[in-house]
């Protein structure tokens, strides 16, 4: 491997079909293998911008009012169409030659599949198909097409559309050719925790070689960093805080080191000493008690301080944040812009124009620096209108818009594109992703739960693993690519580097909840989802199709020339190989082992798996003719030992004094299909008839072949016989000879062994189960899933479930679990949905927005926002400004019965009255308060014991926040149900007649009742309609109870007695009704 690897040094990695990318650095070049790396764990497509917008069009027929250049305005509202049916092609001239293009996308006007090709060229003359689809049965409007850019480049792309729909005209919405992102585009990482990490002992590994943090980034393609800035990260009594203790100072180190590798730079002021963010903007210590004057001042004054420490230190930053997340402003309440003793936007802006002012002063007018102001909540337009409608409104000046975007938080990636191309073009500003992250895994690395779990899983509807990472953070980038007119700049993944080390959690004290969104594995090795940012603007080569070949015991190896290269963006194509020169001792025994090889341009080492074994019995006849048949002369065959000998100690020999046939013949059994050779060596003197090697009943036609002649009687000579194609599960070869006597041949070391052995498949992904319950019942989770391998089969593969806990099957919602799968690391995961079936509420989790619910009052406080307790979505009351609403849904037509309402909610407290309520169901309106402070966790809310007797019930959210805005609740899956007929059953009646009337009945509490307190069991004698005595028995029922009572009357026998059981909450003499709490029984 060392003169592979010394190659490998000093190449530039520059594939054909690729921008170049940095060079590995010396110190991690494999050097044993463990070092080899073999692939690369994830595969992306490129990212970039659609470039045929506006460039000349053309066609071979186009109808009056439906002109080619329809085809490309960038409005897929118009459309080109051919004058008539048949083969028609529409061709672009993209103006200048492009070596980066990797995709077009033709939207089709119509619906069907059409069939057609794309082709380019350089010169408008000489056409190569690019993508071949003339047996497309995909009838998606939309077809997107991946190809390898050439290396030749492309000027023009022409769609040939062979065959429509119903044979109707050809007709294209739009034409789009995409090209890659160049290296300007940000690919940006967090890394304000890296010195807190280094500094408590965290070490980075690459190819398990200890590197700096940075040159491992920047060897993956990261171009930027970004780092917070915290005025005082200290406590009162100077003991620093944690979360990365982010000081000026601090930040200053890694800022310099960024520097010096020709990264950029942003920062990002929080103008707090510790953590900003929309849910809070604290003030630093030390600007307390200051005038709002003065802390204007304070706050251009400390931008202008380190801006200018930056710069004298030869760090000065290309971008700076005036402020982070400032959903609702900053340095609260003075720049706060909702809620009670708020300054109000206009301080707001004045803060920012500060911080701006004191940026631009200290870079100085020869150094421009842009300035962002960065939001949370990525997905909310309505958010970011506000905030940037008031800002622009009063005179603020920036470059960038700054969104923080984690898919399990902010919405989904439409809600994210949406925003960012309104914002775009209202404010006519640059757009960037401040924040994002995605997680690996849903393993934790140190004592601290992680924010990123099952259910941000769930809500983000991806899994966590090293590729979706990946994918989360490509699909991103992606979509600022988009944005129009090249205004989307970039993407910063939030603390990659954030791995668990002691002493580098969130706060002093405290553990790191972000191990598993970090890029680097627990012990700080890289994980593969790091090669993302490479691949925005490259296709590299990510691993090969396995290469196995066989071999008999001495036989060199024959390795192919060319492999299959598997690119990142999952197309495959084929490339020369060097591979490593084999020691012999490798294949001197049967056996098996591996040969590294060499792709020019590629850091993925190919390796070659070699099989080394004989399938022939006895193949050197040293156990005489053991396994061998003879047929014919027997006597002119034996094995010896006399010379001469080609390997070991003996040979078959053949001669005998007279004419003679002979047939030596082997049978292989048990032969998997595929491709075998035979090979074996000779030395004979004298002439036969007949000498034949023959090969049969492996399914195919007999091969018969002549033994060679040798050139001396010591001169042993090969014959070999290739691509001996068993279907059958065996194979026979023999030796036939026929020969006067006098003919003399011998054989040695015959050889039959499989050319391409059977590929070892690994599992490369795991089925993801979606499972229904019932709540209260424990899922049935499959012992089996589907896995598929390598070569994209799939089969079956057991699984071990992790053990599920009660309580999450106990209540409506979502979770997810885990399990061992055989055979691979990978693990199985079955996202389980608990339902109630008998759940009357519709749309009881807000999937459909406000569907089936009203609101009154200040609606404007009523949303349905990401996340919630299971699903997506959840129902929020919130406004910046104070508020009064109500939302609810009415429920008719139900049975009277017992009912239970129950739903998850969350708060923060401080509105005048926030209740969930019960009403219209017959007696006093039920109301239970929402939590009254502010918690993350989920609150389960009950109300039990509901009598309906109205046939219908109201249930719903009420919040009166008149005296403050700013307050906020959450409320999801919401369920109303019966539970039973009425709160207790009375059953296993009997009247007996022995002696008087004795009454017999058992009361136990109906499934699902909570009823408190005690009960009075009625017994009432009546004679036809007349009453003639009661009995009451009062306890408290938990369990069934036995009840008996004795009547005496002398008349007993009498057929007009009957007794009447009942069941109330109470019995006394008053005039009112006691309320009954079972259907009441006849005794008779």
């Amino acid at each position: 491997m060392k003169r592979v690897f010394t190659i490998f040094v000093l190449l530039i990695f520059v594939i054909s079909f690729t921008f170049a990318f940095p060079l590995l650095p010396t110190k991690v070049l494999a050097q044993n293998s463990a070092q080899v790396k073999k692939q690369i764990g994830i595969k992306v497509d490129p990212i970039g911008t659609d470039i045929a917008v506006g460039k000349n069009i053309f066609s071979d027929s186009e109808a009056p009012t439906n002109p080619a250049t329809l085809a490309n305005d960038g409005d897929e509202t118009t459309f080109w169409s051919a004058q008539d049916a048949g083969i028609h092609w529409l061709k672009i001239d993209l103006g200048d030659v492009y070596t980066n293009l990797f995709a077009t996308e033709v939207v089709f006007n119509g619906n069907g599949s059409y069939q057609y090709k794309i082709e380019y060229s350089i010169d408008d003359n000489r056409w190569t198909v690019l993508v071949d689809k003339s047996n497309n049965s995909d009838t998606s409007q939309t077809q997107y097409d991946k190809f390898i850019p050439p290396a030749s480049g492309i000027r023009y792309i022409r769609v040939t559309i062979t065959s429509t729909p119903n044979n109707e005209p050809a007709s294209i919405k739009e034409l789009k050719v995409y090209r890659m992102v160049d290296d300007t585009f940000i690919k940006g990482a967090d890394v304000s925790m890296l010195k807190q990490i280094e500094d408590c002992g965290g070490k980075f590994y690459l190819n398990r070689v200890q590197m700096d943090a940075l040159e491992i980034l920047k060897y993956f393609g990261v171009n930027w960093i970004r780092l917070r800035i915290w005025n005082d990260p200290k406590d009162a009594d100077g003991n620093p805080l944690g979360g990365g203790n982010c000081s000026a100072e601090n930040m200053l180190v890694i800022a310099k080191r960024a520097k010096a590798l020709g990264m950029k730079l942003l920062l990002d002021f929080h103008y707090s000493d510790f953590w900003a963010d929309p849910g809070k903007q604290d003030k630093p210590k030390a600007w307390a008690n200051l005038s709002f004057d003065e802390l204007k001042q304070a706050v251009y004054q400390y931008t202008y301080d380190v801006i200018k420490m930056y710069k004298d230190q030869g760090a000065l930053p290309d971008m700076v944040q005036v402020g982070n997340e400032v959903n609702g402003g900053m340095l609260w309440p003075d720049g706060k812009t909702w809620g009670e003793n708020a300054g109000g936007y206009d301080n707001f802006a004045e803060l920012l124009k500060a911080g701006i002012r004191g940026v631009k002063d200290a870079a100085g007018p020869d150094n421009q620096v842009k300035i962002m102001i960065h939001l949370a909540n990525g997905g909310d337009n309505e958010l970011y209108r506000r905030v940037f409608d008031n800002l622009t409104q009063r005179g603020v000046e920036f470059d960038v818009i700054g969104l923080s975007y984690y898919p399990y938080w902010h919405g989904k990636l439409s809600d994210l594109i949406y925003n960012m191309n309104d914002i775009s073009k209202r404010y006519n500003k640059e757009i960037v992703i401040a924040e994002t992250a995605y997680a690996y895994t849903l393993e934790n690395g140190d004592g601290l739960n992680n924010i990123f779990g099952t259910r941000e899983a769930a809500t983000a509807g991806y899994d966590p693993s090293v590729q979706n990472q990946a994918l989360v953070i490509r699909n991103i980038a992606n979509a600022l690519a988009q944005v129009p007119d090249g205004k989307g700049l970039g993407i910063f993944y939030w603390e990659p580097d954030w791995i668990p080390v002691e002493g580098a959690g969130w706060k002093t004290g405290e553990g790191n909840g972000w191990d598993n969104q970090a890029m680097f594995d627990f012990n700080g090795n890289t994980l593969d989802s790091l090669y993302v940012f490479k691949m925005l603007n490259n296709i590299m080569i990510v691993g090969y199709k396995p290469v196995v070949v066989g071999t008999a015991p001495g036989e060199m190896p024959k390795l192919p020339a060319k492999i299959t290269a598997i690119l990142s963006n999952g197309l495959t194509k084929e490339v020369d190989v060097t591979w490593d020169s084999i020691d012999p001792s490798k294949y001197a025994q049967a056996g098996s082992f591996e040969v590294y090889g060499y792709v020019e341009g590629s850091e993925v080492t190919p390796v070659a798996k070699v099989k080394v074994a004989n399938l022939i019995q006895n193949p050197g006849f040293e156990e005489d003719l053991t396994g061998w048949n003879i047929e014919g002369q027997t006597g002119a065959a034996n094995a010896n030992s006399s010379a001469p000998v080609r390997s070991g100690n003996k040979k078959l020999n053949i001669w005998y004094n007279s004419p003679y046939n002979l047939v030596i013949s082997q049978t292989i059994t048990g032969l998997g299909q595929g491709k075998y050779t035979l090979k074996a060596w000779f030395v004979n003197t004298g002439s036969a008839q007949k000498r034949d090697i023959v090969i049969k009943d492996y399914g195919g036609q007999e091969i018969r072949i002549q033994i060679p002649q040798s050139a001396s009687w010591d001169a042993w000579t090969p014959a070999e016989i290739n691509d001996i194609n068993v279907t059958t599960g065996k194979c026979t070869i023999s030796f036939e000879i026929a020969a006067d006597s006098g003919f003399w041949c011998a054989i040695d070391d015959v050889l039959f062994y499989r050319q391409d052995p059977d590929i070892e498949k690994n599992i490369v992904s795991v089925q993801r189960l979606d499972i229904t319950t019932e709540v209260g019942q424990k899922p049935q989770l499959p012992p089996t899933v589907m896995v598929v391998y390598d070569d994209d089969t799939s089969s079956e593969a057991n699984v071990t479930w992790e053990a599920i806990d009660e309580s999450k099957y106990s209540a409506i919602g979502e979770f997810t679990v885990t399990g061992t799968v055989e055979g691979t690391t990978l693990k199985a995961y079955a996202k389980v949905k608990v339902i109630n079936s008998k759940n009357l509420v519709k749309n009881y989790s807000f999937e459909e927005g406000l569907k089936y619910w009203i609101s009154e009052g200040n609606t404007n406080a009523v949303k349905t926002e990401s996340g919630g307790h299971s699903g997506t979505a959840q129902l929020t009351h919130w406004s910046d400004k104070p508020y009064k609403v109500v939302t609810y849904q009415t429920i008719e037509n139900i049975p009277n019965g017992i009912y239970i309402f129950r739903a998850f909610a969350n708060g923060g407290g401080g509105q005048n009255a926030n209740y969930l309520f019960v009403k219209d169901y017959g007696g006093e309106e039920l109301r239970i308060n929402m939590p009254t402070k502010w918690v993350a966790e989920w609150h389960r809310m009950v109300i039990a014991n509901i009598k309906v007797t109205t046939g219908r019930v109201t249930i719903g959210l009420y919040s009166d926040s008149e005296n403050a805005g700013g307050t906020w609740c959450n409320l999801d899956d919401v369920e109303f149900f019966k539970v039973a007929d009425s709160e207790f059953e009375i059953s296993n009646t009997s009247l007996q007649k022995d002696k008087g009337l004795i009454a017999s009945v058992t009361v136990k509490q109906s499934e699902g009742i909570q009823h408190d307190g005690r009960e009075v069991v009625v017994f009432e004698l009546l004679k036809g309609t007349t009453p003639v005595s009661i009995v009451a028995v009062e306890k408290d029922v938990v369990e069934a109870e036995d009840f008996k009572a004795y009547f005496n009357v002398s008349d007993y026998l009498s057929t007009d007695y009957r007794v009447k059981v009942f069941v109330f909450d109470k019995f006394d003499t008053s005039l009112s009704v006691p309320n009954s709490l079972a259907e009441p029984v006849d005794l008779r």
